[in-house]
Formats: C-alpha cells, structure tokens, sequence
C-alpha cells in the first residue's frame, strides 16, 4: 500500500508493530520499487553458486545480479535468462555470466535521460553505472524508468527513489529502529 500511495503523490506509513529487521525489510522493498538510480544494487562473486542467485532474484524479486570482486569491480552480470533451464545449482557464477567485456556500463552522473537512450539503443534492460576505476557504484533499469514514466507524481526523494515514512514509538526500541531504519 504504501508503494501505491507514493506512486500517486503521497507517502505511506510501514507500521511498527513488528521486528525491526521486518519494518526495515519493509521500507527497502518501497525504496526499490521505483529508483532513480539504485545505489546499491544486489551483487554477488563470481565464486558464488548459482542456486545463490536463484535464491537472492527470488527472494528480492530481481531478474539479475550484478557480479563484483572483492574489491568492488565489476566483472559480469547473471541473469534469469542464464541460468532458467538446466544449470547445476552448484556451479560457479563465473560460468553462467555475461562478463564485463560485453555489458554496456555508464559514467557516474548518467541521468535517466541518457541512461534511457543508452538502454534503448543496445536493447538492454539493465545498466550498471562504473566510476573510472570500473567499480560498481550504481544501476539503472528499464523497468525504473517506465515505472517514472507511468507515475510522474510520484513522491520521490532527491535520488529518484519512492518516500516512505516508518513508524518508531516512542518507547522500547525506538532508538534502535530508528537507526535502522535511516540506515
């Protein structure tokens, strides 16, 4: 509901009455919804197992993941389309991926406008954003844009991403949530 309420212009309220990893879980799921740009995108090593990717699309219900090293490169992309039929839940990422060499990235400082040409004109639904030592700093999609075009009186923060506002209280744990939730 409250994804609902932002798309058309207001702000929805997650409630407090439960955990607060679910409250949390429940603010992120708003805040990427919709994204201007998606500053930090799922990502997983290229060492990781692709019943791994599985679960984390499935649980966060994305159709890619983006495969950094431990420092943060970016050094290909997995998606639903790699691994949909008959790949070995336990083979590495690695060998499954589009490597780097054949994504199409973007500068820090895309905005949606140029992000949008770039997507249309390579047909491709997903650009990750690089700063110039090819880290991954970021990722636009397809879908985040329609979804702007779809709604544009959405309230969105100064990054593009859907407002939500999360209940506290103001007894128990309320400082404890509250860093949770800003975080």
């Amino acid at each position: 509901l409250a994804i609902a309420i932002a798309c058309e212009g207001g702000i929805g309220v997650i409630h407090g009455n439960q955990t607060i990893e679910e409250e949390t879980e429940e603010v992120a799921r708003v805040k990427r919804y919709q994204s201007g740009t998606i500053v930090k995108p799922y990502v997983l090593g290229p060492s990781d197992t692709v019943a791994r990717a599985r679960v984390l699309m499935r649980e966060k219900n994305i159709s890619g993941v983006l495969i950094t090293n431990a420092s943060g490169k970016l050094v290909g992309i997995v998606t639903k389309r790699d691994i949909a039929i008959n790949v070995a839940d336990r083979r590495p990422i690695r060998s499954v991926m589009t490597p780097r060499k054949k994504l199409i990235t973007a500068p820090v400082g895309t905005d949606w406008k140029k992000a949008r040409a770039i997507l249309a004109r390579h047909r491709i639904e997903k650009l990750p954003i690089v700063n110039k030592n090819d880290e991954l700093v970021g990722l636009i999609t397809q879908k985040d844009i329609e979804k702007r075009r779809q709604f544009p009186r959405a309230t969105q923060d100064a990054d593009g991403r859907l407002r939500v506002a999360a209940a506290v209280g103001a007894t128990g744990d309320f400082l404890e949530r509250a860093g949770a939730l800003m975080k």
